[in-house]
């Protein structure tokens, strides 16, 4: 090519190389000091009595344990498993539990404003599809939360947020603690069979990048198996094990928050955990190569999996004395969205403990996340 070119098409086509490369060198919002700041403490109140401590975790993208996922060969086994775990821990089990949206913007914004149909949403302004979020500036986060009236509760005082990159919640002035989903940290830890080398790591940074260039690199190094990735969602279902000890030891160090708040993109796809629950990244590229019924059975498998690590998570708040202090809240903003239909019931998971609870009831009513939210909060 450069042979066949004259030499000023050559002196365009690097001054205009040169143009782009400078301009990302220089481009300071996509330095990392810029990732949303941890310490909030600024935001910090003074609690006289906290008896009343809440912990909320929602899991993206799962569905429930009768939702059309079930009808495949490990469906009704495993969805059995996770029943038996929640029993055992007295939750209450909502099975018939459902989202308004299938759409995480709507679907978390609505909940968290109190919102309890989709007429009433869509009535805010109907010039709108999503309300109650906007478009963040920060280059590490896509959106943020800028109307939280659950946040907003007298009751919730020093707010601890764990979330991904997507949607960023510490906006609040409650929020003392914020930890974001950082991919470039050194601290991250993984689960077996991630690949956690440097080429992983320097690939996984060119890709944030955003260029055409390195998408191309990326998706051509992790097809042949050379990296995985450490980017949002997969980088999640990574280092699941880190992210709940991080929630483990916000509990552990800080006795004057009411309220611990978790955003967590798993299961969301692509999939990434074997049946040992270690993480395989030939499922994260193979997504759109399987069949629907492997896709629902994979989604039960990353189900199971999740709760696998959750028990562990809780098995350490068990053994410091603090599980049964905890309001403990589960759900999910959406069901696994394996099929794209209208006509297949938007189920999601929904469990609820509350405090020094001694038994586990099973709901069967027809109930959506967003009436569940607002009759525990305002009831």
């Amino acid at each position: 090519m450069f042979i066949s070119i004259k030499i000023n098409a050559l002196k365009i086509l690097f001054s205009s190389i040169s143009v782009v490369f400078i301009f990302n060198i220089m481009d300071i919002s996509k330095n990392y000091s810029n990732f949303p700041k941890i310490d909030l403490i600024e935001n910090k109140q003074t609690i006289q009595d906290n008896n009343n401590k809440k912990l909320v975790i929602i899991f993206d993208e799962m569905s429930a344990l009768n939702s059309i996922d079930s009808n495949v060969i490990n469906g009704k086994n495993i969805n059995q498993q996770i029943r038996d775990y929640f029993i055992k821990n007295n939750f209450n089990i909502y099975e018939n539990a459902y989202g308004l949206f299938r759409d995480t913007d709507q679907s978390l914004g609505s909940v968290l404003n109190f919102i309890k149909t989709k007429k009433e949403y869509i009535s805010i302004d109907k010039n709108k599809k999503v309300h109650f979020l906007r478009k963040s500036n920060n280059y590490f986060t896509t959106n943020e939360v800028k109307q939280n009236k659950f946040f907003d509760l007298d009751e919730h005082k020093n707010i601890i947020v764990n979330q991904s990159m997507y949607l960023d919640y510490c906006r609040h002035p409650k929020v003392i603690i914020c930890n974001q989903f950082n991919p470039f940290d050194r601290n991250l830890t993984f689960i077996n069979g991630f690949k956690n080398t440097k080429l992983t790591r320097y690939i996984s940074t060119y890709r944030n990048n955003g260029s055409i260039f390195s998408n191309f690199f990326w998706r051509f190094a992790t097809q042949i198996r050379l990296v995985d990735t450490l980017l949002d969602p997969e980088g999640e279902k990574a280092s699941i094990r880190y992210l709940f000890d991080q929630i483990f030891k916000n509990i552990k160090s800080n006795k004057d928050t009411s309220l611990f708040f978790a955003h967590i993109l798993v299961p969301h796809i692509p999939y990434g955990f074997n049946p040992k629950c270690e993480y395989d990244g030939d499922k994260s590229i193979n997504y759109n190569r399987i069949s629907l019924i492997q896709k629902r059975t994979q989604h039960n498998l990353e189900k199971l999996c999740l709760i696998k690590y959750l028990d562990e998570f809780f098995f350490k708040i068990k053994k410091i004395g603090q599980f049964e202090n905890f309001e403990i809240i589960i759900f999910s903003d959406h069901d696994s969205r394996i099929e794209d239909n209208d006509n297949i019931k938007n189920s999601v998971i929904f469990f609820h403990k509350e405090k020094n609870s001694k038994i586990s009831i099973i709901k069967n009513n027809d109930i959506s996340i967003n009436n569940l939210i607002y009759d525990l909060s305002l009831n």
